[in-house]
């Protein structure tokens, strides 16, 4: 789909700044279940040099856990 739309894609020049790992780090779980196969301190750094997605975190998925999940995806948001 997206190549197919590439001509429309305008690409942002707007510099984004990257939330600390240790604030996403806060707002896992912090159960460090290795179902995601890391820590959840490792999860976050790769989370935000983009090696994985938020999905990656199986816990994050569970209904308890929307409040985390919101809460990393603001400060990805706010940058």
């Amino acid at each position: 789909r997206v190549w197919g739309e590439r001509d429309r894609i305008v690409p942002s020049t707007r510099n984004r700044k990257l939330p600390p790992v240790y604030d996403i780090f806060k707002s896992l779980p912090r159960t460090n279940c290795k179902q995601c196969g890391s820590t959840c301190l490792a999860f976050a750094a790769r989370l935000r040099s983009g090696e994985v997605r938020l999905g990656d975190c199986p816990l994050l998925s569970q209904p308890e856990y929307t409040g985390n999940r919101e809460q990393i995806s603001r400060l990805f948001s706010a940058g």
